[in-house]
């Protein structure tokens, strides 16, 4: 992150492109489409920025629809609300760790986009974090899950009202961080 906040954009951005055009296999590029992504998104860039997480989430099999429209957003929300309701912050506790490196890296992926979907695609915004959580649901948990856990819970409270179950979920992020020894993410 320092990297990327403390060197020149267009530099950075011209390394990691050349890094992804010369990866032998998806997994070489993952991090560098995260860099690339924070690269464009601090530089001003954020459709661009959009359009590359989009790229490597496709490549990861996360596709994502050209176009959202509320009812789409609507099932998405409703499936992740399903797998939260009834989820406990001692489920947490005994919930796996995510150990397979490619869905780590997706979720890493998934969540340096959160920002930028957030004010340049905002539409995708509970797609990907609907997404996130399918992945943690099937996967385990990992630094991420928390803050999809997070995102998830600001989605019921702004865009459905449904504050106590917003604060519900927000409580089991914050148990999510402590599980995955993420506790430094407190503040995101």
């Amino acid at each position: 992150d320092m990297f990327v906040k403390g060197g020149d954009s267009a530099e950075i951005i011209e390394c990691v492109n050349e890094i992804i055009d010369n990866a032998r296999c998806l997994e070489d590029s993952c991090k560098a489409y995260e860099v690339l992504i924070l690269a464009l998104y601090s530089s001003g860039k954020k459709l661009m920025a959009v359009d590359q997480a989009l790229t490597i989430l496709r490549k990861l099999n996360y596709p994502f629809p050209s176009q959202v429209d509320r009812q789409l957003t609507t099932d998405a929300m409703e499936t992740t609300r399903e797998f939260m309701t009834g989820l406990s912050i001692d489920d947490l506790i005994y919930y796996p760790l995510m150990t397979d490196e490619l869905s780590i890296q997706t979720m890493k992926i998934m969540d340096v986009s959160l920002m930028t979907f957030y004010k340049a695609a905002p539409a995708l915004l509970p797609l990907l974090v609907s997404q996130m959580i399918a992945l943690t649901s099937k996967r385990g948990c990992c630094n991420e899950s928390a803050t999809a856990f997070a995102a998830f819970a600001f989605l019921e409270m702004s865009l459905l009202g449904h504050f106590d179950n917003a604060y519900r979920i927000g409580m089991l992020a914050t148990s999510m961080l402590h599980h995955t020894g993420a506790s430094k993410l407190m503040a995101r």
